[in-house]
């Protein structure tokens, strides 16, 4: 179903996917696990298409990642739930079910019953108002809409409540048992050692371990305890050194010993080898407390990690940073009145007066009057600021809303959405240059139709029309080339 080969990612120097090859069965439920920075999400798109890589080549069936015709059968859900607020869930399934080209019977049968199965009430509430549990019941709901063959998850549990992680991680292996086949990531064995048939454990971008969970712990031969212990322990405190070691008494089946995350201080992981549970139970007069079982959350694999690079994963923040072009349009009611009322003075000021023929905008920024009308003292302001500005504004107003609309999509995370509907990018900025292009001239309409009731009519509307249409899809491109250029762009 999936082939990855030497998968590579570089941003600007940074190594963040090194050499990266597996494979995924049809039907395999398949992990990506590993810590903040591994390199699990930028695997995740790039099998998504979302992401080009610098080198190597990943293919899913007979089609390269990306393949507008592999989009078709992906469903993609990411860590976050973006989602435009102001829709309801059945809207918004219906909107990206348009987007595939789904029929509206189809979409409305698919839509219910998967929120049926998801147990999700109140759908016709905004999307907004809703909970982080529920917007992510709506995010896999929406995965699901074209009903794909391929669901790349990454971290479908994070951030949800235990009960709300079981239901997600339940619903997952039920969708594979209907034949799908699923590649999602989580940053522990524990979200994926019930679900998973085989896992990949990365770290700063490669693969250190394969296989199934069980494969794998036996390979690092260590179980991870969790040890409650009567002194705190700083998590600056070097591993196999200080008081917490001794607080496990040194026994000799101990193989490393950390703060456990999350902690307030006075809580430890200890790794073992062998069975010693027995040693731990007998040094508990020393521990406030013991688990005796596995602590699963934590495996032993995960003690492979290396997470001491924080110059690493502090240079990607950076690099994934969001920079943003923002523009406000002034308000548009009070500049309406201010303009109609300075035209109404000036024109009755020249309604008796005999006008001469008007050269063309295409050539003039200026409406040419008669000699007496360029004599009032209106003419000055309105004929050689106001007018042209009332034309010539929506234009720059168009590219305001271009940037804005592109840098909104990208802030949110829907344009990953949008692009694997499917539609290019090419596609979803094409659609944004578009509608906002369009405003100008139809406000240059408008304002060609009030000055000429009010007696000063446009000569030649149509170059007029057509100079503004011009430069409106000018500036338009502009803006859309901005809002692209913005790091979080660059880096996809």
């Amino acid at each position: 179903m999936i082939t990855v080969e030497n998968l590579r990612k570089t941003y600007e120097g940074f190594p963040a996917v090194v050499g990266s090859s597996f494979e995924v069965d049809r039907g395999e439920i398949f992990g990506v696990v590993g810590p903040n920075g591994a390199g699990k999400t930028t695997t995740l798109k790039m099998l998504a298409g979302l992401i080009e890589p610098t080198a190597g080549a990943a293919r899913v069936g007979e089609f390269d990642a990306g393949d507008p015709e592999m989009r078709r059968c992906l469903g993609f859900l990411p860590e976050e739930s973006p989602l435009y607020e102001d829709m309801t869930p059945r809207s918004y399934l219906r909107f990206f079910a348009d987007l595939h080209d789904v029929p509206y019977a189809e979409a409305t049968r698919r839509t219910e019953r998967t929120f049926d199965r998801l147990e999700l009430e109140h759908r016709e509430r905004r999307l907004g108002d809703m909970s982080k549990g529920m917007k992510r019941k709506v995010a896999i709901a929406r995965s699901l809409v074209n009903d794909p063959d391929l669901l790349i998850y990454d971290e479908p549990a994070s951030g949800l409540d235990p009960l709300t992680t079981n239901y997600v991680l339940e619903f997952t292996r039920e969708l594979a048992e209907r034949g799908k086949t699923i590649v999602f990531s989580a940053h522990n064995l524990y979200h994926v050692e019930s679900v998973c048939d085989r896992v990949v454990i990365m770290n700063r971008g490669e693969i250190i371990a394969r296989g199934t969970v069980p494969e794998i712990r036996d390979e690092h031969g260590e179980t991870t305890y969790h040890v409650f212990t009567t002194v705190p322990v700083p998590d600056a405190e070097p591993v196999g050194d200080g008081r917490h070691r001794r607080v496990v008494a040194d026994m000799d089946a101990v193989e490393s010993v950390r703060a456990a995350a999350e902690s307030a201080g006075g809580e430890v992981d200890v790794a073992v080898s062998g069975d010693a549970t027995s040693d731990l139970i007998r040094a508990a007069s020393s521990v406030g407390g013991i688990d005796a079982r596995p602590y699963r959350s934590e495996d032993a694999a995960m003690w492979a990690f290396d997470r001491g690079d924080a110059d690493a994963v502090l240079s990607a923040e950076r690099l994934h940073g969001r920079v943003f072009v923002t523009a406000t349009a002034p308000d548009s009611n009070i500049a309406t009145t201010v303009v109609v009322v300075r035209l109404r003075d000036a024109l009755r000021e020249f309604e008796r007066t005999e006008r001469a023929e008007r050269s063309a905008f295409l050539t003039s920024s200026t409406l040419e009057l008669p000699s007496e009308t360029k004599s009032s003292p209106y003419y000055g302001f309105t004929y050689t600021v106001l007018v042209p500005l009332l034309l010539y504004l929506p234009v720059f107003i168009s590219g305001s809303i271009t940037v804005d609309s592109i840098t909104e999509e990208i802030d949110r995370g829907t344009l990953e959405l949008l692009r694997v509907a499917p539609l290019s990018l090419s596609d979803v900025v094409d659609g944004k240059l578009l509608a906002a292009a369009t405003l100008a001239p139809a406000q240059s309409v408008l304002w060609i139709l009030l000055l000429g009731v009010n007696g000063t009519p446009v000569s030649n509307p149509l170059s007029l029309l057509v100079m503004v249409a011009a430069l409106s899809t000018l500036v338009c491109s502009l803006g859309a080339a901005v809002a692209l250029l913005s790091p979080e762009r660059r880096a996809a």
